[in-house]
């Protein structure tokens, strides 16, 4: 789940990107945003209508979803 709620940000499984910044503009954001990498599901190919953009940062997100599930 990506937020632009920032007040759920401070958390060790989520990750704030400012979307001003050239890695924000890169992935496609629209506003400041949290990746709540504590809430998680799965969800249908199908259920996909279309895609704003992709994050790069992987080894800050990796770091928070290993935060998440103790690994």
């Amino acid at each position: 789940m990506i937020i632009s709620n920032l007040s759920r940000a401070d958390h060790k499984s989520r990750v704030f990107d400012y979307y001003i910044t050239n890695t924000g503009k890169q992935s496609g954001l629209l506003f400041d945003s949290v990746v709540m990498c504590d809430n998680l599901a799965t969800i249908s190919f199908n259920a996909i209508n279309c895609t704003i953009g992709h994050l790069d940062d992987q080894a800050e997100i990796e770091g928070a979803l290993r935060h998440t599930l103790s690994l």
